[in-house]
């Protein structure tokens, strides 16, 4: 006699299903967690970037004076510190008149030795050749003697060898 065959999942299969059920969601979970790293790290990194530029701005505009400081915390961003950092170019050891601008903005870790748990301190440094501070301007030269046309003045009086 053959018995009738019954409707349903066998318990095997039922524990299988489960198993790949369990398996999915934890991957799932990590992937959301990787996402929500990346978003969090791609915002400070904007923040960063923006709050740079403004300070450089402020700079070049006069607004702020080109002197360097070092951490010097941000009223407008609670949580950020910037670093000025003013370099002369030198060639051959005689001054050019340029000066590398140099701006770096950074996260203030807490007590914990963080940023909000585990997220990575994040900096940002943007760089500008600038005209010396204390040198001479280009627009402060005057000829010594007028120009007789328009290469004389781009030339400034000098020959091609």
């Amino acid at each position: 006699m053959k018995r009738p065959r019954r409707a349903g999942f066998s318990l095997l299969e039922v524990i299988l299903a489960t198993a790949i059920l369990l398996g999915s969601a934890v991957v799932l979970a990590e992937l959301a967690a990787v996402g929500r790293e990346h978003a969090t790290s791609a915002e400070d990194l904007a923040t960063a970037q923006l709050i740079c530029q403004s300070k450089l701005s402020e700079i070049l505009a006069g607004a702020a004076p080109a002197a360097g400081v070092q951490d010097q915390p941000l009223v407008e961003a609670p949580g950020w510190v910037y670093s000025v950092e003013i370099d002369p170019i030198e060639e051959s050891g005689q001054p050019q008149g340029v000066a590398s601008l140099r701006v770096t903005v950074r996260q203030v870790l807490d007590d914990a030795g963080t940023a909000g748990g585990s997220r990575r301190r994040r900096e940002f440094t943007l760089a500008r050749w600038i005209r010396h501070p204390g040198t001479a301007s280009a627009t402060d030269f005057e000829p010594t003697e007028p120009a007789e046309d328009a290469i004389d003045l781009l030339l400034d009086g000098r020959e091609f060898p």
